[in-house]
């Protein structure tokens, strides 16, 4: 399970495009990608799965957002201490209300692919880059 969790990666992003295109590239890194449009998929994903070694996450989105989805992780024993990296189009004021301990990152869009790839690869030790 160890080496699982190494190499995956969840993508909660709304926007197909934007998730599309980070499930390819991170794919060709070497990554094992799973995606969620929304906060409330990721969430049931995260409960029926074994831990990614990231989630890479969007804030603005429907039904369950960014916030609170950090929010459950941070209350479930088992998704408190997976490292998220927050990409969002707002700026990075508006992470003050999550979980300090767990973001290990944030992006503004349009998203520096170097740094993201960096995050992960720091959150993913023996995986990718």
């Amino acid at each position: 399970m160890l080496e699982e969790r190494a190499k995956r990666v969840l993508v909660v992003e709304d926007d197909k495009d934007i998730r599309e295109s980070l499930d390819f590239l991170l794919t060709s890194e070497g990554y094992a990608v799973s995606t969620a449009p929304d906060g409330a998929t990721a969430l049931q994903w995260l409960t029926g799965n074994p831990p990614p070694c990231v989630v890479i996450l969007d804030l603005m989105m429907p039904r369950m957002s960014g916030w609170e989805l950090c929010a459950a992780m941070a209350a479930d024993p088992r998704l408190r201490d997976i490292p998220v990296l927050v990409i969002t189009a707002s700026g990075t004021n508006v992470v003050a209300d999550l979980p300090r301990h767990m973001v290990r990152a944030v992006l503004t869009k349009p998203i520096d692919v170097d740094k993201l790839m960096d995050v992960v690869a720091t959150a993913c030790p023996g995986a990718g880059r």
